[in-house]
């Protein structure tokens, strides 16, 4: 079943459009299919954050999905067309 199923890590930069963003405000899962499962920021991880949670500079975000859905999260995190 979970076969298909990948783990990445983004780093969200200074110019990244996720900067300063709420995961709920990024609807990356709706727009992408890959879903963000962690976070570790400044040596601090962040299990299964909420849709409240604010992506800041440093920040590692952990994505689960197939190759495909990692991919476009990839491109939409980094703001990459």
């Amino acid at each position: 079943m979970l076969k298909e199923a990948q783990i990445a890590t983004v780093t969200i930069a200074a110019g990244s459009p996720a900067n300063g963003k709420l995961i709920r405000e990024l609807a990356l899962r709706t727009r992408t299919g890959a879903s963000i499962v962690a976070i570790e920021r400044a040596g601090a991880n962040i299990v299964n954050p909420g849709p409240d949670e604010e992506l800041q500079v440093g920040d590692q975000v952990v994505l689960l999905g197939n190759p495909q859905h990692l991919d476009a999260a990839r491109r939409d995190l980094l703001g990459q067309a």
